[in-house]
């Protein structure tokens, strides 16, 4: 059976107080694993919106290696200030 992470990329601690508390709780219901990354990834000066996926993609594999995970990652989607979009 696959292990299903639902992994809340963040920016501070006020986007982990509005989001966490729901993610966490669909997570409990599906049996599926939650955890929270810090990372502000529009804070780079050379990030543009071309690169944002990549960025994205790249910092849930050096999660999934910190944590020593293995498999497939898929991502579904953002969601942030600006409203929620493929990636």
């Amino acid at each position: 059976m696959t292990k299903k992470i639902i992994l809340l990329l963040v920016e501070g601690l006020t986007d982990e107080e509005a989001l966490a508390l729901v993610f966490s709780k669909l997570a409990k219901e599906h049996d599926i694993e939650f955890d929270v990354l810090h990372t502000d990834i529009t804070a780079d000066e050379n990030m543009t919106v071309k690169y944002i996926g990549e960025r994205i993609k790249r910092e849930i594999a050096d999660y999934l290696r910190k944590n020593q995970q293995t498999g497939d990652c898929t991502s579904a989607g953002r969601v942030g200030a600006d409203g929620w979009s493929a990636i």
